[in-house]
């Protein structure tokens, strides 16, 4: 028999929004196999059995491996109702004792390993501390909060407070310039009477204490929203939002709700269309005075909107009123329930805002959701959970009180947010990885600025993508992003590989199928924000353009390439009338190297980025670039994934051009491989840990989505690396090799014994490429993969093959100088001692190194919120914006 995990007990501060994240949690240990004990305080576990009346409490336990416990409180019901001082108060004197005395009547063969304490909880983790069992400490608030906490013994040290945690001055607090400040009026533990804040303000001094103590802290937030503030603390670890609603998550657990969930709200709900109702709830603390509660009732009314409204008991400070009296009870427009099911309230979609007093939990299942927020903070944590919402994330607005304390104007406000929802914008790019990858990350970018986005796959890539997806990435629109696909004309078993073929099929099929879309989406609904309002098309699917604009769509093209590259593009027309191309194919009619600026690389008529072998192949690749010449002129801007300092002279050409890249480096966490939908394999990540044991002299080589090398290529490549003797990743995709290598590429034979090297079919390469261990990157010069290495401050050893590739070529060594090129013998093979002698040559060049560090912060400089790309991208959506 298997060894059963230990028991963990999980003890949540004695309030609806602690206990819930944290029994989230406990339900995510035991579905790991460990066994837990959530302990309760027993006026807590009897409002919440009497919540869930209807459920086998024995099979719960068993099936669920958590058991529920209890301990008294030392309250009265009075005392209880007379403010969280005194609940505050209670667990300071009672609960340490009691905690004490449930671990030790724990049976010897079912003993208390482990200790999960809510962070408002300091004491319980001091009783841990006492009886020698480690403890972690679990963060129900955002993390900001959490640092604004410890930073208490500073404020104490500085006279900000004093003994009672009332503020001595007002003053503004800020530990970054990047989180929320705390203003000392709204103190976190501030309550009106004064000794129940002397008892709130040492929950908090407790919770200092409790931090300290515990090995790790885990809080329920995502690196992504709060990495200024996690990043304080090295003992912080994000793990939510544990409020996920997954089919197999534990949305609807019992034992997490104080009070009974009216789910009829789901069907009223079901009867309204898309984005119209306003959804009202408070919380569990908050109560409203009867004069605001009837001032908020005005508001709603003269909206005009239908709304949902929870109304809890104890919500009206005057407990004799009952609200469905006051309101007029429940009709077709509004609907009064004393508790939701709010995540899945959230999540429908005809819910238009949500006015919320911003507690953390709400904060969060309204962020999960891609709600807008009215905000109306009430006490505790909550003024800065507005902050982030308003100031920060700029996903909602704040009510502002009159000068008597009273919010007005409710009407108003909430129009103006309902009024305020940002268009839908289709975004199509070419089906290539290099052009769906940059525009994947550009639809997130609009996305986090409220727009709502239709991005469109062929049929093939969808299913690409879908089949590399992580187990725990979701296809659904919780980033403002749907993921929708079309017919590329060719069947599931053609060779999507020949180009030629792919763009004939391309050029007749998506037009008529992009339209049918276009049209379906915007007839489909009475609703017209629903409707596509823009249209953002990769440049080298012009014909995507056409359809815009013959639908009489806005659009804008996007340019997944270098701009000199789509300079050259535009410049066919001057080509052709000059003689120096044929216009039908465009095939050189002559050699000659083309240079439309000084400061740009120049461009041989033997390698233009059409020229593919076949004339029938090369003739439908350079309609695409024609197509991409006309979508440029018609379109109202060009987004260019590139940076102004890199491309000024290409950039400089044409007043519609705009830089807003690098998209690859300017994620959250520098990780653009973490986007769902934007790789067409599955990424092996055990390639990092690989890393992590090699010195920083390691080579990495990576071709891209398209390059594809024969037998006699790639094993003079796999010698060349064996001559060199250094630590190197190589990335080989399926299709990268042509014809049967049979038993010479043995890649046992090039690893060796010493484990020198690692293969993988792909890679998360900004992650390799960011990497310590990482000296050079052998790379085919895609522009992808250009910005990637730029961006991150990587020497090149250049390796074109086809494209744009010789133009990016030549601004890493020509116009940059940060690599060097590999060059082919007579036979056309680049031979293994070129390899040994170029890498070895640019590893010990010591001016291309320092050239490229100082191109990456060139580079970090202009995607910085004050950089010219970032500006750029304000521009362009302040444009979208006003259209």
């Amino acid at each position: 028999m298997s060894q059963k995990k230990p028991r963990v007990l999980a003890i949540p501060f004695p309030a609806q929004g602690h206990v819930k994240p944290l029994l989230f949690f406990c339900h995510k240990l035991a579905q790991n196999g460990f066994r837990v004990t959530f302990v309760y305080n027993e006026f807590d576990h009897k409002q919440i059995l009497s919540a869930m009346k209807d459920v086998d409490h024995e099979r719960n336990k068993a099936e669920n491996n958590i058991e529920f416990v209890s301990v008294p409180d030392g309250l009265s019901p009075e005392d209880r109702a007379d403010g969280v001082g005194n609940v505050c108060q209670a667990v300071l004197d009672t609960l340490p004792a009691e905690l004490e005395k449930l671990i030790r009547s724990r049976d010897q063969n079912d003993k208390i390993r482990c200790v999960v304490v809510d962070f408002y909880l300091g004491c319980a983790m001091k009783v841990a501390t006492k009886m020698g069992i480690p403890g972690a400490i679990f963060c129900p608030s955002s993390a900001v909060v959490l640092s604004h906490t410890l930073n208490m013994p500073n404020l104490i040290r500085d006279g900000i407070v004093d003994q009672y945690g009332s503020a001595t001055k007002k003053q503004i607090i800020q530990l970054s310039p990047n989180m929320p400040s705390m203003d000392t009026s709204k103190l976190p533990w501030k309550v009106e009477d004064l000794a129940q804040q002397k008892a709130a303000f040492e929950i908090y001094l407790e919770a200092c204490n409790g931090f300290e103590a515990a090995k790790w802290c885990m809080c329920n937030t995502t690196y992504d929203i709060e990495h200024v503030a996690l990043s304080l603390h090295p003992k912080l670890v994000p793990i939510g939002p544990l409020l996920a609603d997954k089919a197999s998550s534990p949305l609807d657990i019992s034992g997490s709700q104080f009070w009974v969930e009216d789910t009829s709200c789901l069907n009223w709900l079901d009867q309204h269309k898309s984005r119209s109702v306003i959804y009202l709830a408070f919380g569990s603390f908050t109560s409203l005075e009867q004069h605001q509660f009837l001032e908020l009732a005005r508001g709603l009314e003269l909206t005009g909107r239908p709304f949902l409204w929870v109304v809890r008991p104890g919500f009206i400070s005057n407990k004799e009123l009952d609200p469905y009296e006051l309101l007029g009870g429940n009709n077709d427009f509004r609907k009064i329930v004393t508790w939701a099911p709010q995540q899945k309230v959230l999540k429908h979609p005809s819910i238009a805002c949500f006015v919320s007093h911003c507690g953390w939990n709400s904060t969060m299942e309204g962020l999960n959701n891609g709600v807008p927020f009215l905000c109306w903070p009430y006490f505790a944590d909550q003024f800065l959970d507005k902050d982030y919402i308003c100031d920060f994330w700029k996903v909602g607005m704040e009510f502002v009180p009159n000068e008597n304390g009273i919010i007005t104007a409710i009407a108003k406000k909430i129009i103006r947010m309902i009024s305020t929802r940002k268009q839908r914008v289709m975004v199509v790019p070419c089906p290539a990885q290099g052009h769906v990858k940059p525009l994947v990350l550009f639809s997130h970018k609009l996305a986090q600025h409220g727009f709502r986005i239709t991005f469109v796959y062929t049929d093939f890539d969808h299913n690409r993508i879908s089949s590399a997806k992580k187990d725990d990435e979701d296809d659904d629109n919780t980033n403002n992003i749907e993921f929708v696909s079309i017919p590329d004309g060719l069947r599931p078993e053609d060779d999507r590989g020949d180009l030629g073929n792919l763009c004939k099929a391309n050029l007749e099929t998506i037009p008529a199928e992009l339209e049918k879309l276009i049209t379906t989406i915007n007839g489909s609904s009475n609703n017209h924000d629903n409707n596509i309002s823009c249209l953002v098309s990769d440049v080298y699917l012009g014909c995507a353009m056409e359809v815009a604009t013959k639908l009489g769509i806005k659009g804008a093209v996007f340019c997944p390439s270098s701009a000199a590259l789509l300079v050259h593009a535009r410049y066919i027309p001057n080509m052709v009338s000059q003689g120096i191309m044929d216009e039908s194919d465009g095939t050189s009619i002559h050699k000659q190297i083309i240079q439309l600026s000084p400061n740009m690389p120049s461009i041989n008529t033997e390698k233009f980025p059409w020229t593919i072998d076949g004339s029938t192949k090369q003739k439908r690749l350079f309609q695409v670039y024609f197509k991409a010449c006309q979508a440029s002129e018609i379109a109202e801007w060009c987004l260019c994934n590139t940076t102004y300092d890199i491309e000024s002279s290409a950039l400089s050409l044409n007043p519609k051009f705009l830089s807003i890249g690098p998209l690859m480096a300017n994620q959250a966490n520098n990780n653009s491989s973490d986007i769902p939908g934007s790789q067409f394999w599955a990424e092996d990540s055990s390639c990092l840990n690989w890393l992590d044991q090699q010195k920083p002299c390691s080579i990495y080589i990576a071709f891209g989505s398209l390059t594809i090398h024969d037998n006699t290529q790639i094993l003079e490549l796999a010698r060349g690396l064996e001559l060199i003797g250094k630590p190197f990743l190589w990335v080989v995709r399926p299709g990268f090799v042509s014809g049967d290598l049979g038993h010479e590429f043995d890649p046992l034979r090039i690893l060796g014994n010493n484990n020198f090297g690692k293969l993988v079919s792909w890679a998360p390469q900004q992650k390799v490429l960011s990497h310590p261990s990482i000296a050079c990157f052998v790379s085919h010069c895609g522009w992808n993969s250009t910005i990637e290495g730029l961006s991150n401050g990587v020497p090149f050893l250049c390796w074109p093959y086809f494209g744009d590739q010789f133009l990016d070529k030549a601004y890493i060594c020509d116009v940059w100088k940060v690599g060097i090129e590999l060059e082919p013998s007579e036979s056309g093979i680049i031979l293994s001692q070129e390899i040994e002698i170029k890498v070895n040559k640019l590893l010990g060049d010591e001016e291309i190194r320092k050239k490229s560090i100082q191109l990456k912060e060139m580079i970090l400089k202009n995607i910085a919120k004050d950089g010219q790309s970032s500006k750029n991208m304000d521009k362009f959506i302040k444009w979208l914006e006003e259209t």
